[in-house]
C-alpha cells in the first residue's frame, strides 16, 4: 500500500508544530521553580542578617538564573520563525510530496529546476511522534520532518500510524488526546 501526502508548509503550520512537538514546559517549569527557591533563599538570608558576601553570591546566582530564563523565553518565541525560514529555503516555497511505502518514505518537490529529493528508510529514523495534528520524524543531526495529518491525498493517518508501529516499534510515540484502540 502506498500512502501519499502533499504539504504546503505555512508559518501557521510551523507555529502549531513547534507548540505541539517542541514543548519545553518542563524546562520552563524547572527554571521557574529554581527562581522561586532562590528568591525565597535571598529573602531568608536578608531576614537572618546573613553576611554581605554570602548575600552577594546568592544575588549573583539569582541574576544568572533570571538571565537564563529570559533568554529561554525570547528564544522560544523566535523558534517558529527560524524553523519556517529553514523549510522555506530547503523546499524553496514549493509543495512537498510524501510517498510512504512499506519500507521507506520519499520526500520531494516536483519542479523543473532545483528539485529536492530524499528517500529515507524507516529504520534510519531515530524516532517518530504522532500528535493530534502532526507526524514528526526525527533523525540525529538532521532537522525534524513533520507532516500535517490533513495532508494525506491517498491513505489515512491511521495507515501511516500502522506502518510506523510496525517499523519503529518503541521509537514511535503517540501523543494524541484520542483514545487508542487495542
Amino acid at each position: 500500500m502506498m500512502l501519499k501526502a502533499t504539504m504546503n508548509y505555512t508559518s501557521e503550520d510551523v507555529k502549531k508544530y513547534c507548540r505541539s512537538i517542541r514543548s519545553s514546559k518542563g524546562i520552563f517549569g524547572f527554571y521557574i521553580l529554581l527562581f522561586i527557591v532562590y528568591t525565597a533563599a535571598v529573602i531568608l538570608f536578608i531576614l537572618n542578617d546573613t553576611p554581605a558576601y554570602s548575600l552577594a553570591a546568592l544575588l549573583c546566582v539569582q541574576i544568572f538564573i533570571t538571565a537564563i530564563f529570559l533568554f529561554m523565553v525570547f528564544t522560544a518565541k523566535k523558534l517558529p520563525e527560524k524553523e519556517y525560514e529553514k523549510l522555506r529555503q530547503k523546499y524553496k516555497g514549493r509543495p512537498v510530496f510524501f510517498d510512504f511505502d512499506y519500507s521507506k518514505v520519499v520526500i520531494c518537490t516536483k519542479d523543473s529546476k532545483d528539485d529536492f529529493y530524499d528517500a529515507i528508510e524507516y529504520k534510519k529514523f531515530d524516532g517518530a511522534v504522532e500528535t493530534d495534528e502532526f507526524f514528526c520524524f526525527v533523525q540525529k543531526n538532521q532537522d525534524d520532518i513533520f507532516l500535517n495529518k490533513s495532508a494525506f491525498t491517498d491513505g489515512t493517518a491511521k495507515d501511516l500510524e500502522d506502518i510506523l508501529i510496525t517499523h519503529l516499534d518503541d521509537k514511535f510515540t503517540i501523543k494524541c488526546s484520542r483514545e487508542l484502540d487495542f
